[in-house]
This record gives structure tokens, sequence and C-alpha cells, in this order.
């Protein structure tokens, strides 16, 4: 995925307990590679579209960046413990890709921080809250739980569960309709309220060629919730997305 696609889908997180020798070693570690995902129009769309593009997940020191968490620094690193702090892109929705009569979303640059526990050194526990600086100008909160396990020497598999809460400024500017979009557009007014937008599953099946090369894929889906599930813009409560990438580990 590209920004937008890794973020908004949430198939990709690949995190593995950190290093504990990781600030005493200033080194570019990760990965970079290419990847394409069929994802939704737009959140709630019964259509899809295919997305190409880079995928990475790069760390120097405390500075990380990637296509879920963002760009930021670890203010605390441990074996057990990562809490950090940057900026993330918050995806729109474009106005080709929007109902007609409907406005489009601009995207935006979002603040967020995260907490991630690694209950165990194959699983970890994430919460995140970002906050759209434009777009929406709304809030949202995430919680995700992510195993990942080896069941051969050149495989692993992530299952993955998440859910999502957004504030009412979020809901609206995604799931809103307002008066003049209704009388352009034919569908009801619609006045979001904050509350859970989604719950989801994946499942990312990743294979080793090498020490640095592997593939990877995965299949997510999502179900809308509460006053997402319930716009006149959803034509579609179940979300399915599918993602392939082949990147260079360093």
């Amino acid at each position: 995925m590209v920004a937008g696609i890794l973020a908004a889908s949430n198939i990709t997180a690949t995190h593995a307990a950190p290093d504990e020798t990781a600030d005493s070693t200033l080194r570019l570690t990760g990965f970079v590679g290419v990847g394409a995902a069929l994802v939704p129009d737009y959140d709630g769309a019964s259509g899809d579209r295919l997305i190409a593009g880079p995928v990475f997940d790069l760390r120097y020191g405390r500075l990380y960046a990637n296509l879920w968490d963002g760009a930021g620094v670890d203010l605390l690193r441990s074996d057990r413990l990562e809490v950090g702090a940057g900026v993330t892109y918050v995806r729109g929705r474009k106005a080709k890709y929007s109902p007609e009569g409907v406005n489009r979303l601009k995207s935006a640059v979002g603040a967020r921080g995260i907490v991630r526990v690694f209950l165990t050194p194959e699983a970890s526990l994430t919460a995140g809250v970002t906050r759209s600086l434009g777009g929406s100008d709304g809030t949202l909160a995430d919680l995700t739980f992510s195993y990942r396990f080896r069941p051969g020497k050149q495989v692993t598999l992530i299952p993955t569960v998440s859910a999502q809460w957004a504030s009412r400024r979020y809901m609206q500017g995604y799931f809103g309709i307002d008066a003049l979009e209704a009388d352009r557009s034919g569908l009801p007014a619609f006045e979001a309220d904050s509350g859970f937008k989604e719950v989801s599953a994946s499942l990312t099946a990743i294979y080793s060629f090498t020490r640095h090369i592997h593939i990877s894929g995965s299949v997510s889906l999502d179900r809308l919730l509460d006053d997402a599930a319930d716009s006149p813009l959803v034509e579609q409560r179940w979300q399915p997305s599918v993602f392939l990438g082949l990147a260079y580990r360093f």
C-alpha cells in the first residue's frame, strides 16, 4: 500500500518486539518495497479500486517511519513497551470516488500518538489516537491486537484484530450528509454522531525467499458499526480488502 492504503486497511502490521540495543546502535533497519491493494472506493462503498505504491517500515534509533503509524519518535522504548508520537497521513475521499452530489473530503496530516505493549515476543497490543489537522478535523482512536508465528522456516503468519472509535467531527466528515448534499444527491440528510466506526480482522502471510527478500499478502475484512453503518452513503457494511507486496529487508 501507499500512504492511505496500508494505513487505511491496517493489514500489514509486522512489528516484532524491539531490539534492546536499538538505542545504542544507530543504524537504519526495516524494509522497503512495492505493493498493491484492492480496497473499497470509499468507506462503505460496494465498488473497489486498485492502488499501488511503495511500502516501508524504517527505523533509525528512536526515529521511525511507516505507513500505519506515520513518521515519529519513540518517547519511551524498551523490550516490553513503546510510546511514540509523530505525524501521519489521514485519508480523505476524492470527488471521483464520492457518491454523486456528495462533497469530497480532503486528505490531511494528522498528529498521532501510540502505545504498544509486547505481551510476549510474538503478541502485541497497540492503542493509538490520531487527530486530523484538516479534512474532517476529527479524532480517531484504535486498538489492535496482533500475533505473529512461524509455521515454517520461511513462512510467518500474522493474524490481527482491531477496533476503531471516531469523534463526531470525524464521523460527520466521512458519513454525514448535509442539507445541500441531500438536495443534490437525492439521499436523505444524515447527522453522524461519535461512536465505534468499525471492527476488523486480517491475516498476513510473509514468505522469505532469502534473508533480505520477502513477499507478503494480506486479506482483511472490516465491519462498519454505529452511525458509520447507518449512513445513507454506505452501500455495504462489510468491507473486504486484499494486499500483495514485495520488499527488501535490511
